[in-house]
């Protein structure tokens, strides 16, 4: 397994320690992620990476290849109105299966940490309120307290109702290389599962 360096706030690096190291610039996650396939295709192993990928299965987020759109056929009907705040890893992948599921209901909004589980409110405090609708979804393992959360989403005089989603919506490669591709789209479904009910619960159309 590989792992790219983290060496800034943005990378995950929240307790105000950064650099570990004095000029060294990381992977951007898409470089990172293209040196594990080369490496991938270049030994007769299976090699995996984090925070992506798993060339072999293609993890994380199998769910969002054309491929195995079949599978979102499984999940529940989407009837609330939410955003989903989430990485900016996470989020082309979110964007995609949601523009499929549920274009009208759900956007999302990326912030400009790479992992999700590594959002802090200070992530939270430079978005534009704009792009938010009045019920938002953050990631199960935020470091994100709900209070703090919706005092720093209704600045702009909107209040906002905040919950939270699933702790994970797919697998890294530390946890997808002891997984097959159909254990890690069980997880992803059931994780979408959880997720589209929070969305319907937190961002349910309420007549007033």
């Amino acid at each position: 397994m590989m792992m790219r360096f983290a060496n800034s706030y943005d990378q995950g690096l929240i307790l105000g320690n950064e650099p570990v190291v004095e000029g060294i610039v990381p992977h951007e996650p898409l470089q990172f992620e293209e040196l594990v396939k080369q490496i991938n295709s270049e030994y007769n192993l299976r090699v995996t990476g984090t925070p992506l990928s798993d060339p072999t299965i293609g993890a994380p987020f199998i769910l969002a290849k054309d491929e195995y759109e079949e599978f979102l056929g499984i999940l529940p009907q989407v009837t609330g109105e939410a955003t989903l705040l989430t990485s900016k890893i996470a989020a082309p992948f979110l964007k995609k299966i949601f523009n499929k599921i549920a274009p009208d209901n759900v956007n999302v909004v990326a912030t400009k940490k790479d992992i999700a589980c590594l959002m802090t409110k200070q992530d939270l405090e430079v978005l534009d309120l704009d792009d938010i609708k009045d019920a938002v979804i953050l990631p199960g393992r935020a470091f994100i307290h709900q209070m703090d959360a919706e005092r720093i989403l209704s600045q702009d005089g909107k209040s906002r109702l905040v919950g939270y989603g699933p702790d994970t919506l797919s697998v890294d490669g530390e946890l997808s290389s002891g997984m097959s591709e159909e254990e890690v789209i069980e997880h992803e479904l059931g994780s979408f599962i959880d997720l589209i009910q929070a969305i319907n619960f937190f961002g349910m159309k309420r007549a007033f």
